[in-house]
């Protein structure tokens, strides 16, 4: 509508007040505009004793608290135009703002916020929840305002003064942060609150993009306004204002709304800082940006300046929350194997150039689940990680430099399965599942089987040391086992990896030995320890070629202190002597009666 609009029979509309803030009240009244429009009614604003603004009185010659603030929406039709008659029946007959008002002697009198059902095409849906005005409300709500709200001139003489005085044609950014009651609202939508540290990430990454900017900060926090200035003394302006200092944030207003309560208890300083706080809020238009939390005033602001960019920490969590749900929604498809029996352990530590390739081949393997000891890396490993194993038997533990002993353990704590893989995060596994297929059915055909390794064997290891090597190709091993039809061979111990072991055995044989190596250190030749405990329990180690490949990767320890690497090897190996060169031939003894039974059984079958 424009000012020519011909009213129809000086039909009224009053909007009365609701215990509630104030820029609330004011979006209640340029969501009711166009419902007075369409039916032909003048809107006339009658805030009146059920909001806390109202004070006993007159303030700034008006007893209306619109009127305190704003000219009258139709400049001939004040608040003082209503009849006796219909502001006798507000008095005995407040409306429900639940309702869309009644009529009286031909008056609409109502306090609707303009959400109601039967209003959906008559008032603006201008949201108060969780969500900001979108553009197309902005550009239809602000021709709203540039016709009916205008600010009393004693309000547009301060604007004016501040903003001539402290702006000075700089890069000015809007802050408004809403504090008080609403860091203790029930209603879940109200609770982005003011944490200070948001705005002070957002000054700070607007300082990047513009370093000449300066803030002007609207707040009812005197704390918040303390913090800001401490962090940017040169950059953050105020207006003189009153705010929450200390004590309980949180009053109630005359119906018993949460209401701040600096201005709850008393009704003089409420009518004060409603002023206040509309100056503010038309200081925030001649800003260049606005950044805000969840608020009316902001709303208010966005509605007045549609052109005006935003950075809103309520859309921020609003858009986390739709990623919330759509992930959920994904995921709820996703099939969790609560009882698995074989698992993939990956150790990780600064090799983001093979996480992409090793997450693939992983989720290709076929275990029932995987896990990824994620041990402090620097490189981004750990967001790659993140990013390509999402499924439901997927897990990561983050640990800090512990190495491959401990986290492993941790790994193999963790696991539900009975066989578990060990790998790192340098080895190229193969392009097919045929190796893990392979060595799960080398556990099934031999019950007393410990460990089966895929990279290297050793044989006679006390006698030649490292020389006795086998490597992982299939002309290396001596036999062909029978049933599965595949290179096998027992051998005294094999190195990760990778590295299958039988959890059970694993638990009974007390797993890894931590003494090999301090947390954060290489821990060489502890897998080969392990299985010469194995054998001298009774069980089984296993040597079943694979074709895993590490020469394009430099990993390990190799990457940042080899002459510890180097004492560690010696150290470990002469550990190893130590316990077990006594029963050596034993071992070895019965490696050979392994193989030799092996070797009977692919004859007989």
């Amino acid at each position: 509508m424009t000012t020519s609009t011909v009213w129809v029979n000086n039909k009224l509309m009053v909007i009365c007040e609701r215990d509630v803030g104030l820029f609330s009240l004011i979006c209640q009244v340029i969501a009711n505009i166009p419902r007075a429009q369409k039916e032909g009614r003048i809107p006339i604003v009658f805030f009146g004793h059920r909001c806390c603004y109202w004070t006993e009185g007159r303030y700034q010659q008006a007893d209306n608290v619109w009127e305190y603030y704003f000219e009258p929406l139709h400049k001939n039709y004040p608040s003082s135009c209503i009849p006796k008659s219909v502001v006798e029946a507000i008095r005995d007959r407040f409306p429900d703002p639940e309702s869309i008002g009644y009529l009286c002697d031909n008056v609409v009198v109502t306090n609707n916020y303009g959400d109601h059902s039967s209003l959906k095409e008559m008032a603006l849906a201008i949201p108060f929840k969780k969500h900001d005005p979108s553009l197309q409300l902005r550009i239809i709500a602000g021709n709203i305002v540039s016709e009916y709200i205008r600010p009393r001139d004693y309000i547009e003489h301060k604007v004016a003064e501040f903003v001539a005085s402290r702006f000075q044609n700089r890069h000015v950014v809007g802050i408004h942060l809403r504090g008080t009651d609403s860091n203790y609202d029930p209603r879940w939508h109200l609770r982005v609150r003011a944490n200070t540290q948001w705005f002070i990430d957002a000054i700070e990454g607007y300082i990047l993009k513009q370093p000449d900017a300066i803030f002007f900060l609207a707040t009812d926090e005197q704390p918040a306004v303390d913090v800001l200035l401490a962090k940017f003394p040169d950059r953050i302006i105020t207006y003189d204002s009153i705010r929450h200092a200390k004590g309980n944030a949180v009053g109630a207003g005359p119906e018993g709304n949460i209401m701040p309560a600096y201005i709850a208890s008393d009704s003089r300083i409420a009518a004060k800082n409603g002023e206040e706080a509309v100056i503010e809020s038309q200081i925030l238009r001649h800003c260049c940006h606005l950044i805000h939390n969840n608020s009316s005033l902001a709303r208010f602001v966005l509605i007045c300046e549609p052109k005006l960019q935003d950075t809103s920490f309520m859309a921020e969590r609003l858009q986390f929350e739709d990623s919330i749900k759509r992930l959920k929604k994904q995921r709820s498809a996703m099939f969790y194997n609560p009882k698995p029996f074989s698992t993939l352990v990956i150790q990780s530590f600064n090799q983001a150039d093979n996480v992409i390739q090793t997450a693939k081949r992983v989720k290709e393997s076929g275990a029932d689940e995987v896990i990824v000891c994620e041990d402090g890396s620097i490189d981004g490993s750990m967001d790659l990680w993140l990013q390509e194993l999402n499924r439901r038997n997927d897990f990561i533990i983050s640990s800090n430099d512990l190495h491959e002993i401990r986290t492993y353990d941790r790994a193999i704590a963790m696991s539900k399965s009975e066989i578990v893989c060990l790998a790192q995060d340098d080895d190229i596994f193969p392009s097919d599942n045929t190796w893990f297929r392979q060595s799960m059915k080398m556990f099934d055909r031999y019950p007393n089987l410990a460990v089966v390794g895929g990279w290297c064997g050793y044989d006679d290891w006390f006698s030649i040391g490292w020389n006795s090597r086998f490597h992982n190709t299939v002309g290396v091993t001596k036999f062909i086992d029978p049933v599965n039809n595949l290179p096998f061979q027992f051998v005294e111990n094999v190195n990760i990896g990778p590295y299958f072991l039988r959890k059970s055995i694993y638990e009974k044989l007390g797993g890894f030995d931590f003494s090999y190596s301090q947390p954060g250190e290489p821990g060489i030749c502890f897998e080969s320890e392990y299985c010469y405990r194995a054998w001298s329990e009774g069980f089984y180690v296993a040597l079943l070629p694979m074709d895993f490949n590490r020469n394009s990767i430099v990993g390990g320890s190799t990457q940042w202190d080899l002459s510890k690497r180097n004492s560690n090897v010696k150290r470990n190996k002469e550990l190893i002597h130590r316990c077990y060169e006594s029963i050596s031939q034993q071992i070895k003894k019965r490696v050979s009666q392994a193989n030799q039974s092996l070797a009977i059984r692919i004859m007989s079958d």
